[in-house]
């Protein structure tokens, strides 16, 4: 569940849903576990931390279960592996509904957990060639690319020191004033115009209303 997320922090019996259909899969399992799991399956094995994206590159991965963070979610569509994702919050439902809609990726909802359900998508996912054939298209286009991140990393940071800070690069809200850069003199003028109108309403339509009311009131006391 990445490095903010604590796997321990699942309720007992969520845990023992997934401790329960690991237990009938053939594969060996990974799982970040940050406290004891002392009835785990002989094929589960628990680390407080592991490197994800090492383990992420080996050719024998076939399935990513993550909450469906940015970093991950990159590593995982880099090395072409499927995920199976239970997002929490933030941008994690957008991240993997991206990469489902590629075909590579199936969702989870931490409060409809079944063992039923998990069951099903794991065990269709691993035998599913599909998943494993779209993430590894996914990966291909991803990869295609004119330089490599580092590359890339390398060629922008001498960039900005060739041209001295790059200051044709800078956003605009860099030299403005603070009251333009959290738009007060806009609001301000959206204000003062809504203002005026009401003003304006006021002494046009409703005082009228009010005279005419009180020249009606007087001429029933007449």
């Amino acid at each position: 569940m990445g490095s903010l997320l604590r796997g321990e922090t699942f309720t007992v019996e969520k845990r023992k849903m997934f401790l329960k259909v690991f237990e009938k899969i053939p594969q060996r399992v990974l799982w970040k576990w940050e406290g004891e799991l002392h009835d785990k399956p002989s094929n589960v094995m628990i680390r407080k931390w592991m490197p994800q994206r090492d383990i992420l590159a080996h050719p024998n991965v076939k399935l990513f279960i993550s909450h469906g963070g940015l970093l991950g979610t990159t590593e995982a569509v880099y090395e072409g592996v499927p995920i199976l994702s239970i997002p929490i919050f933030g941008d994690q439902m957008t991240n993997v509904k991206a990469v489902r809609d590629k075909g590579a990726a199936e969702i989870m909802y931490y409060t409809d957990l079944n063992e039923d359900e998990i069951f099903t998508k794991i065990n269709s996912m691993l035998t599913d060639p599909t998943y494993k054939q779209k993430a590894k298209e996914l990966s291909e286009v991803f990869r295609d690319r004119p330089m490599s991140p580092l590359e890339t990393a390398v060629y922008w940071t001498e960039y900005v020191i060739r041209h001295k800070g790059a200051p044709h690069l800078r956003s605009a809200a860099v030299g403005m004033p603070w009251y333009q850069y959290y738009l007060i003199d806009v609001l301000l003028v959206i204000f003062i115009s809504i203002a005026t109108i009401f003003v304006s309403l006021y002494y046009l339509i409703f005082k009228q209303i009010l005279r005419l009311i009180y020249k009606k009131s007087k001429e029933k006391q007449t």
